[in-house]
């Protein structure tokens, strides 16, 4: 069951923390191999105000909880960056979503996508920030078969290509991190789906796991972070169909 998880450190005021500094200390507390094709978890970047930072953890796997809870006890010395922390509350379940539930998503057709931390989609040596609905949809689809094969919505290159960009808004960012450059995007689009009811679903079931799991690349090292938030619904067929009866 997809769940986010906050964790409150104490520690020097208003720090500069690197967007990728809490990869190091989450990937000690939750990794087994650090070379595994497709981690158990994503996280945001740190967010701070005075003294408290936050660290926001979302996990996909359940097997994870009892590590995170093991490993990030009070009194637990964390460093981010060039800056040392005490985490001050242990990790407490801020949402979770079964995976049911995320297939039961019904009704909507278009969905405003808040790409809150940089976002890039690798193939080989490449990264674009191109958030292109086929590059956001198997990005989702090929972690969700992964962590959850039996509950994982199937999107062919039709259900694919029934989702469009009706608007889009944002900038490309270059970023270092770890051994390279990303190239990565922030900014807001508008997703549409003009397919069957059925990839309608498969989409909205895809969308609602990315607020867990991130899109794109470099989840785990806080990159991809999203926020679905509602927009106008466009009319179905069926609304066209019986407007088209009733203007007859």
């Amino acid at each position: 069951m997809p769940s986010r998880w906050i964790i409150t450190l104490s520690g020097p005021v208003d720090p500069d923390i690197p967007l990728n500094a809490p990869h190091a200390v989450i990937s000690r507390w939750l990794d087994d191999d650090h070379k595994a094709a497709v981690k158990g978890y994503a996280i945001s970047p740190p967010r701070s105000s005075g003294s408290i930072t936050v660290l926001d953890v979302r996990l996909l796997d359940d097997t994870l909880v009892d590590r995170l809870m093991a490993n990030a006890g009070v009194g637990e010395q964390v460093r981010l960056g060039r800056h040392w922390f005490t985490v001050a509350t242990a990790p407490h379940l801020d949402r979770a979503r079964p995976w049911s539930e995320l297939c039961a998503a019904v009704g909507r057709r278009a969905w405003e996508v808040k790409f809150l931390s940089p976002t890039t989609f690798r193939r080989g040596s490449r990264t674009s920030p191109l958030p292109a609905p086929d590059s956001v949809l198997t990005s989702l689809e090929s972690r969700w078969q992964l962590l959850h094969p039996r509950t994982a919505p199937a999107m062919d290159r039709d259900a694919q290509q029934s989702l469009w960009v009706s608007d889009i808004q944002g900038q490309s960012q270059v970023l270092p991190l770890r051994d390279t450059v990303v190239s990565a995007f922030v900014g807001r689009a508008r997703y549409v789906c003009d397919g069957t009811p059925d990839q309608a679903r498969a989409v909205a079931a895809l969308l609602g796991f990315a607020e867990f799991a991130g899109i794109g690349s470099h989840t785990a090292f806080g990159l991809g972070t999203v926020a679905v938030t509602s927009t106008w619904q466009p009319p179905t067929r069926a609304d066209v169909a019986r407007e088209l009866r009733v203007g007859t």
